[in-house]
């Protein structure tokens, strides 16, 4: 699981370098800007036998969720946008990742309208994600 999650973390980590975002990691501390920032979540979902016996193959799934998060201000909605043709840009329907010999593919999206947060527009993207792993 831990590769899994590193694949989708580097990722993420190019995605929010290419934007100059910072992101709020689980679990770390993060002392949120007076701009705009993504907040990344990782979330296994379950496993599922593929083959049985020793050395059968597991299938594993899961999703992520960033949130952008930008100040409510004139033309949010267009910066909103373009951070999220951004990450959809990082993480293709389609998309292999790779770490430590973990390969890792996108399968699907999901996108919600921005919301108002305490000044904040708050949108979230889902990408659902598949891997598989061999029974020892």
């Amino acid at each position: 699981m831990k590769d899994i999650s590193s694949a989708l973390r580097t990722r993420m980590i190019a995605a929010a370098a290419a934007l100059s975002l910072p992101v709020a990691w689980p679990l770390e501390s993060f002392d949120p800007p007076d701009g705009d920032y993504l907040r990344f979540y990782f979330s296994p979902a379950g496993d599922d036998a593929l083959s049985y016996g020793p050395g059968g193959l597991d299938s594993i799934s899961g999703f992520i969720q960033i949130d952008v998060v930008c100040k409510i201000r004139a033309g949010v909605s267009g910066t909103i946008l373009a951070i999220f043709d951004t990450l959809r840009a990082q993480f293709k329907i389609g998309t292999v990742l790779t770490y430590n010999n973990t390969r890792v593919t996108i399968k699907n999206r999901d996108y919600t309208d921005p919301q108002s947060q305490d000044g904040w527009a708050v949108a979230h993207l889902t990408f659902y994600w598949s891997s598989y792993e061999t029974r020892s």
